[in-house]
Parts: structure tokens; sequence; C-alpha cells
């Protein structure tokens, strides 16, 4: 059974992982197991993260910025040795120094998974912001920041009626990042009769479109959309959406772009504004995923 608890340790490959795992309980021996100047490597990386991730959400400690560049040098030892000092972490002749052993790694594991399972406000940077192997997923709070998406709409269903209500379907990709999420929206609005009917098959190519502030691909949350059908195949010949969103910088939303929605069945307008609703999880909590929103 794993000593460590935290996803950014336990989640590390099988090599890293077997080596944050000695260090937590002194193998060989508490003295070879730990980490210290002069170490490279993805689980030096790992550690830096850790304590970057706590630096950033926990400034009352005092630690500063961290570097994560996977070398334990001289910055981060000191940054090692201000938060022993902070967490009163000291070593067998009761001084504290600036080495990674069982109790600092048990005390970063332990401060990681508070904050991972703590909501993050949204100037704070995310917990480990480079890209996964394809294929991988990530929770909400381990995905990064980014300004340059697409969307791409999957469905659509209305009632039909001039006051109505509505379902969308969309894929939500943050390009930069290569992460995907799916949402649904659920919307209101007034209509010329003619429904857009629920289609297997996917409408339109994605639409790149772009944020003015830093988000994540799962920050959305409101859209408003215009849809107008006139002439066959009844391509949406005006379909602007704008997006609401709870970026790093705050509640947001996108200038309006027009959404490829490709042919549609049958001919209609309408007006609608509503709430999205992102179904993507990661290992069962609200995440994004590389490959797909699936």
């Amino acid at each position: 059974m794993s000593t460590l608890t935290s996803r950014l340790f336990t989640q590390a490959d099988p090599v890293t992982f077997q080596r944050l795992e000695n260090c937590a309980n002194g193998v060989p021996n508490e003295v070879a197991s730990h980490f210290a100047m002069g170490q490279q490597g993805e689980h030096i990386r790992r550690v830096q993260t850790a304590l970057s991730t706590i630096a950033d959400r926990l400034p009352e400690l005092g630690i500063g910025a961290v570097t994560v560049n996977g070398s334990y040098d001289a910055a981060f030892a000191n940054a090692v040795a201000r938060y022993k000092q902070a967490r009163r972490i000291l070593n067998y002749a009761n001084q504290v120094d600036n080495i990674v052993g069982r109790k600092t790694l048990a005390s970063l594991d332990q401060d990681v998974a508070t904050l991972q399972d703590r909501p993050r406000l949204p100037h704070q940077m995310p917990i480990d912001p480079r890209p996964r192997p394809a294929g991988s997923c990530l929770p909400v709070d381990q995905c990064p920041y980014s300004q340059s998406f697409t969307l791409q709409m999957l469905g659509g269903l209305t009632g039909g009626e001039v006051m109505e209500g509505g379902v969308y379907l969309f894929d939500m990709h943050d390009v930069a990042n290569d992460l995907a999420a799916r949402y649904v929206g659920t919307v209101a609005g007034l209509a010329v009769p003619g429904p857009i009917p629920v289609s297997p098959s996917i409408y339109g190519s994605p639409t790149a479109f772009s944020t003015p502030t830093p988000a994540r691909v799962t920050d959305f949350f409101g859209f408003g959309i215009l849809s107008v059908t006139m002439t066959p195949p009844f391509l949406l010949s005006a379909s602007p959406v704008t997006l609401r969103y709870q970026g790093q910088s705050g509640p947001s939303q996108t200038m309006p772009f027009n959404l490829d929605t490709g042919p549609v069945n049958l001919p209609g307008a309408g007006i609608y504004g509503g709430l999205l609703h992102s179904t993507t999880t990661c290992n069962n909590v609200p995440g994004a995923r590389r490959g797909g929103a699936g």
C-alpha cells in the first residue's frame, strides 16, 4: 500500500513513483533515500511542482516563487529550507536543512493532496501545466490555461415554438494544450417555428476562437447563439456565438464568432441563451481529456 496519497505523486510513472515512495519510507536507508542538491529527474520535478503549488496557494508560508525544472539546484534548496522552516521540520540535530527526506516529503504530500481537493481561485496557476501523454486526462484543478480554442457543435434540439427551450451538444478543444471537454447547453429563447433536430452525425467542423483572458477548457459556463436557416439545404446562414467563462482573471466572455454548424434538416430561426455544463470527467471528477472529450 502506498505511503503517498496525493495524485501528483501517486500518478507518476512507475520508476518515479518508486523513487518517491522510497524517499517517503527511507528505503534502502534514510540517507540514501534523501533528495538533495545535484539530483535531477522527474522525481525532483514532481517535488518542485508540489512546492510550487504550495507556495502559490499558501503565500503566508513565505516560500516565494519556485522554478520547476527538474534540477535540485541552489534556488530550489533554499525554497525547501524556507518550507521546512515554515512547517517546523527539523533534522536529527534539531535544525532546518535543505534536504527532502521522509518528514519533508510526507508534509509536501499532505499539503498538495489537501490543495488538490480545494477549489482554486481564478488567478491561481494549475498544479501541473505540462501536457500529458495521449489518451490521458486531467482533473479540473490540474488543467492548464489557454487563449486558443475550438468549438464544435455535435447536435441540437429545439421545440419548434415561438417561446421555447432547447438543448445543444458541443465539444470544446484547448488547441494549445490538446485537451477537450464535452458540454451540454440548456437554453431558452425566441424562435420562428422550425426545429433543429438531433443528428447522430457531427454537424459542423470545429470553429476556432480565442478568449480575451486565459481560461481552461473546463471554465465555460454560459452561451448565446443566433441561428437562422432560410434556404435549402438550410445551412445556418447566421450563427454568431458568445461564450461566457470563469477564467484566470475572473468572469469574462468572448467576442461573437460565427460557429460552423453544417447543414440542418428544417428551416427556422432563433435567438437563444443559456448555461453550459461540462460532462467530461477524469477518474470520476470533472476534468478534460486528450484525444477527444468522449
